[in-house]
């Protein structure tokens, strides 16, 4: 290799076996690893104590699997073979139809594969950990799960703690079948994006870029574009489980300085809080998403009892074509829809603080469409926000 280049040990096929770290260390810098067939099922294995780091590595579809494990990644690149096509089926506008490939059904990252392990009682010895820094990830897909690049386990029932931090990292070109084509955070994990970059990740399920359901999520100075769900959510999709007792398990996320543009998605444009999710956004931009016509909510679609608090956040030239709420739809679900009394012991399940709903279109609810629930807009501003059915109000419409 050229002086200061990556080594390049491709085509290199990694197996449990040849690559499994155990209660030693592992390190990986300056190489270029990876399989001539990207569904050889290249992976490193990395079981609980153990630690992973892998500095300066170009992989080419390779996947990590972390049980208990730290891992730590940085300054590399990890990518898949560009699409193909049968011919004549499809253009590279639709990566699902004529897609010859599925590179590897595994995704990259599998946090943690914790069915061998559960610990008794409450005492917790395990955490998982993924640090990441400054790494691209291109062209992922994941075939039957969710969470194409990393993803915690969703056969998780006591929680393992699990801990994903990536900061200034970019996800490309995505796909999945069941949602989240660049992450899945499930029950007792934590990820976090600061400074990062997802763009152009498609999803049969919901969630394009993420799919959150009774974990924690925290986007700090991110950017979320061109993310295409057939379901809900052309960006994330938020949900929690049913109430149990007077305990609900939900999703949580934290957005800040995060800015949603030309995202699409049956409902739901670009954010979908779903049962019992909670969301909290601030000083952040839903810029021209929108939802297949007749959907509901361009930019963002609340259902059931989730929670969404926005402060200083701007809604602009999002459009449900057809449908309701062109930036915001308030819906409620048959249970809450059918309970007068769980409705109002929630006050305000949509609270907008110092924001700007502008430039928004819908048939009706121009800007927002509040159907049976109950919201709040303290200090904000409408503006050439349109609907264009017969009675549909422009810049704000309420049912109750």
């Amino acid at each position: 290799a050229a002086p200061g280049a990556p080594k390049d040990l491709s085509p290199l096929t990694f197996t449990p076996t040849q690559l499994h770290a155990k209660s030693l260390g592992l390190t990986l810098k300056d190489l270029k690893i990876g399989g001539a067939n990207p569904k050889d099922g290249n992976y490193i294995y990395v079981e609980k104590y153990a630690t992973v780091v892998l500095d300066a590595v170009v992989g080419v579809s390779i996947s990590l699997e972390c049980v208990g494990c730290h891992a730590v990644i940085k300054d590399s690149t990890f990518t898949q073979p560009a699409w193909t096509y049968a011919p004549g089926s499809a253009s590279t506008s639709d990566k699902f139809l004529g897609n010859l490939d599925s590179h590897y059904d595994k995704g990259f990252a599998l946090l943690n594969m914790d069915r061998d392990f559960i610990p008794t009682g409450n005492s917790w010895t395990i955490v998982t950990r993924l640090d990441v820094t400054n790494t691209t990830f291109t062209r992922h897909d994941l075939t039957d799960d969710k969470g194409s690049v990393v993803r915690s386990s969703e056969e998780n029932p006591k929680g393992m703690p699990i801990v994903a931090h990536f900061a200034n990292c970019t996800f490309n070109d995505g796909l999945s079948t069941n949602g989240g084509a660049a992450f899945y955070v499930g029950l007792g994990a934590l990820m976090t994006f600061d400074g990062c970059s997802f763009k152009d990740s498609d999803s049969r399920g919901s969630g394009a870029h993420g799919y959150v359901a009774d974990g924690v999520l925290l986007i700090n100075n991110s950017t979320m574009s061109d993310g295409q769900s057939s379901v809900a959510g052309g960006a994330i999709y938020a949900t929690g489980a049913s109430l149990v007792g007077t305990t609900a398990t939900a999703a949580a996320m934290h957005l800040l300085g995060v800015v949603f543009s030309a995202n699409k998605a049956a409902s739901g444009g670009a954010l979908v809080l779903d049962s019992w999710a909670h969301a909290t956004v601030v000083s952040s931009t839903f810029f021209k998403n929108e939802v297949t016509f007749g959907g509901k909510g361009g930019a963002v679609m609340t259902n059931g009892v989730a929670q969404l608090v926005a402060i200083d956040t701007v809604f602009d030239s999002n459009k449900a074509t057809g449908g309701t709420g062109g930036a915001l739809e308030i819906a409620s679900d048959a249970e809450v829809a059918s309970k007068p009394l769980l409705r109002a012991s929630v006050l305000a399940l949509v609270d907008l603080l110092n924001c700007s709903v502008s430039n928004s279109f819908a048939a009706s609810g121009g800007g927002i469409n509040a159907n049976f629930m109950s919201f709040a807009a303290r200090k904000c501003a409408f503006n050439k926000n349109i609907a264009v059915s017969t009675g549909g109000a422009g810049g704000l419409l309420a049912k109750t």
